[in-house]
């Protein structure tokens, strides 16, 4: 069970530690912190923007009062008798969440068609797939040959550079010869 559940079910019986009232309802205030945020995206007034940033530090604040809660109740339950069983209920979960899925991911098949099962043959199969299809040669037309250009080369003026660096967009990679093909 997360810790997320848990608060739900606190919620439902309306019980917290001492067995008041929950102080802190996660659930309503993550409620209110995403129609804050989906106001301010409509309106974009900068009214809304600090109702939204309000609504966000106390959704943290729950969230940080109600996770060391879900945690000290989760290690009081390891110490008793049942306990064991939610230990390893927890380890298989664990576990659990390491190993590759491959159900969702559809079906793999051999080449000849038929379905694998295991994620070893899976992952093999994906293998040779990609170095068939990363290594495989396909015929080309030669690359044609052009006479160099015979005339006076020109020297770039500072102008030409100041406008190139304007226009260059961040974080784009660059051609073989260290210039974004943007400025083409």
């Amino acid at each position: 069970m997360s810790w997320e559940e848990h608060l739900q079910a606190r919620r439902r019986s309306k019980k917290s530690l001492g067995g008041g009232m929950m102080r802190c309802r996660r659930q309503l205030q993550e409620d209110r912190k995403k129609s804050e945020y989906k106001r301010w995206m409509r309106t974009r007034r900068i009214e809304d923007q600090d109702a939204y940033l309000v609504a966000k530090r106390e959704a943290k604040k729950c969230v940080a009062i109600a996770k060391p809660q879900y945690y000290k109740e989760l290690y009081d339950a390891l110490n008793t008798s049942e306990g064991e069983k939610l230990l390893y209920r927890l380890m298989k979960a664990r576990h659990r969440s390491t190993t590759m899925v491959t159900g969702h991911l559809g079906i793999t098949k051999t080449a000849n068609g038929n379905i694998l099962r295991g994620p070893n043959a899976v992952m093999e199969r994906w293998g040779q797939y990609f170095e068939q299809t990363f290594n495989e040669e396909f015929p080309h037309p030669p690359i044609p040959f052009v006479k160099s250009v015979q005339a006076p080369v020109l020297p770039v003026a500072p102008v030409e550079v100041s406008e190139a660096i304007r226009r260059m967009k961040p974080n784009k990679a660059t051609g073989p010869d260290d210039i974004p093909t943007g400025n083409w």
